[in-house]
């Protein structure tokens, strides 16, 4: 029995590329050997330890114990792929999805009727060797107005993404260098985001990885798996496939004409544009000149003008909050409706039991009966 789960734990650690020094040292064990005894079945583990070792590598306990059997992982698509972690913050945010997917299904009614029409997000085939930016920016707007996100669509994304498509966001709060990453899968759409960086930037990441979505085919991901060249084209028309969906040309045109009085583009001028389009400048500025509407000098001028200046708040709590609060909400009715216990809604929320009324306050929601 301890060799067999020995044995898992052995593979799911070199699957997720974790040496036995970085587990042991995880567990507070002071040497290495600890953790190739327990793969080897020459030390007993205690329960404790156990869960301890799935909590970090991010796996069911069940399948350490051999009562769940492995399951082929989705695949996860990178922005910009963790110089370090990269196969332990995979398996967070794939196990943050399979919790979504659990509680979501645990508090479901099926004798109930729903209102809500789901649409599936189709599946546009590109051949990325021949695919441009200008076809990045024609997708995004026939992508836009698909939508009906409006002439301000970065204002209108969330909500139909989430109502309309039923896509789901995991929001990482920790200090982290990456910037957003995606998966796809028979079982849905997820969207990974950084809640640390700013605001700006999460919609435009958000806005980035529905092109990965959209163009999720799988031959061109291994294409881009295989080649750096390829996976920073990807990358490329991505950034221009989330520019053109929420800064529209011609919407642009029109709001900078208005603004725009002696034809000479201020540094004033972009900050009324960003926080029209809730962009940030750095997408503002490579967006008008994507359009002709400052030169690459006019580009280097006005950003140096702006590099001290802070621009678009959007509101008082973050989008990282308000796309979190959905997934808070379904943990909080589990254990409202006694679907769930505080153990698990602590667990599936990721902190001890003792902080989980504050987090349930932090976000509007009062128990009753907490104990």
């Amino acid at each position: 029995m301890k060799t067999a789960i020995g044995q898992r734990i052995k593979a799911e650690r070199e699957r997720k590329k974790i040496s036995q020094q970085k587990l042991a040292t995880a567990l507070g064990w002071n040497h290495h050997q600890i953790v190739s005894d327990v793969e080897q079945g020459k030390r007993e583990i205690k329960a404790w330890e156990l869960y301890e070792i799935a909590k970090f590598l991010h796996v069911d306990i069940d399948l350490l114990i051999g009562s769940k059997e492995p399951q082929q992982q989705p695949y996860v698509l990178w922005r910009q792929k963790p110089s370090h972690n990269e196969k332990i913050l995979e398996a967070r945010f794939i196990n943050e999805c399979n919790n979504y997917l659990w509680i979501e299904e645990a508090i479901s009614n099926p004798t109930a009727s729903s209102t809500l029409i789901v649409e599936k997000l189709s599946i546009k085939q590109i051949d990325l060797a021949n695919f441009t930016l200008e076809h990045a920016y024609q997708l995004a707007e026939s992508i836009r107005q698909c939508m009906a996100l409006g002439e301000f669509p970065t204002a209108q994304l969330l909500g139909v993404l989430e109502d309309r498509y039923d896509i789901k966001f995991i929001v990482l709060n920790d200090e982290m260098e990456f910037s957003a990453a995606c998966s796809r899968s028979e079982r849905g759409c997820f969207i990974l985001i950084n809640g640390r960086h700013p605001e700006v930037r999460q919609y435009f990441s958000i806005a980035h990885e529905l092109f990965h979505l959209i163009t999720w085919e799988p031959e061109m991901l291994k294409l881009v798996d295989s080649s750096q060249k390829y996976h920073e084209k990807n990358e490329q028309l991505a950034n221009a496939f989330a520019a053109g969906l929420l800064i529209p040309r011609e919407k642009l045109e029109i709001e900078a004409a208005k603004i725009c009085t002696n034809k000479s583009m201020a540094p004033s001028d972009v900050i009324a544009l960003t926080e029209q389009f809730q962009v940030s400048k750095e997408a503002m500025l490579y967006r008008m000149l994507n359009v002709g509407l400052i030169s690459h000098k006019q580009l280097t001028e006005i950003n140096d003008a702006l590099q001290t200046v802070s621009t678009v708040k959007i509101s008082n709590k973050t989008i990282a909050h308000f796309l979190r609060s959905k997934y808070v909400r379904l943990v909080y009715l589990g254990l409202e409706r006694v679907k769930i216990s505080r153990a698990k809604a602590a667990k599936l929320l990721d902190v001890d039991l003792c902080d989980l009324s504050d987090l349930f306050n932090e976000y509007g929601f009062t128990e009753v009966n907490a104990v």
